[in-house]
Parts: C-alpha cells; sequence; structure tokens
C-alpha cells in the first residue's frame, strides 16, 4: 500500500466515523427539539405515533362552569367524569390542563319583564363587586 492510499483512507475512514456519531442513533446529548420531544409522525388527524410507539392525541373541552354548582351537582359531574374514565386499563394515562381566563366585562342584556331585569342588576352588581376585588 502507498502513501496516498494510506492517508486518503484515513481521512475518509474518519469523516465517516464522524458522519455516525453525528446520526440521531449514535448522539450522547441531544441536540435539538426534535430529540427530547417523543413524538413520531401523524398517522391520523389529531393522532400522533411518538417513538416509544404510543399514542398520542388531543382535544379541546368546554365544560360548565362550577364555581355556582351545589354540591349534589359536583357529585353528579364527578361521578359522570369517574364512568367516563373507569372502562380504562391500568395502561392508560390522562393528561389534563385546566386553563381558565378571567371573564371580560358583563354581558349586555334585555329581557322581557321587570322581575327578570332587576334580577340581572343585582347579578351584574354582585360581578362587578367580584371584578373590583
Amino acid at each position: 500500500m502507498d502513501l496516498f492510499a494510506l492517508t486518503a483512507g484515513s481521512a475518509a475512514g474518519v469523516a465517516i466515523a464522524r458522519l455516525v456519531a453525528a446520526t440521531r442513533e449514535h448522539r450522547v446529548a441531544p441536540e435539538g427539539l426534535a430529540d427530547l420531544l417523543a413524538w413520531g409522525f401523524m398517522v391520523d388527524d389529531g393522532v400522533v405515533l411518538q417513538k416509544d410507539g404510543s399514542l398520542l392525541a388531543g382535544w379541546r373541552f368546554r365544560g360548565p362552569d362550577v364555581n355556582a354548582a351545589t354540591p349534589s351537582e359536583l357529585d353528579a359531574l364527578a361521578r359522570h367524569l369517574n364512568d367516563a374514565l373507569l372502562p380504562y386499563a391500568d395502561d392508560w394515562m390522562f393528561h389534563v390542563d385546566a386553563v381558565r381566563r378571567p371573564a371580560r366585562a358583563y354581558a349586555a342584556s334585555t329581557f322581557p319583564d321587570p322581575v327578570s331585569q332587576l334580577v340581572d342588576e343585582d347579578r351584574r352588581a354582585g360581578y362587578e363587586a367580584q371584578a373590583g376585588r
């Protein structure tokens, strides 16, 4: 083997070793966000197949305002939620983010009779008193 072939072979070997080390499978530390996320690719509308084989789906739900609910209404809501989640086995995980936003100004409204208007004015005063805190 001549000196040129040895030098060229060594340089090619070093270049290939660096390319292999740069591929995702051989990296020691993550390079970016894609390496940190478990997402693989979309398999359907709103469904992501993750790198570990699990599926990820997300949706938005706007539930009722429970601030004014009675204890029996809260119990019924908790029972409904329990009945909905109970059939899922131990290998399921649910992650819930409760996002709350403050309400804007009290909505203007009209009523067909003075009694309903009086009730709404009382509610408006209570709402505005709470907003002032």
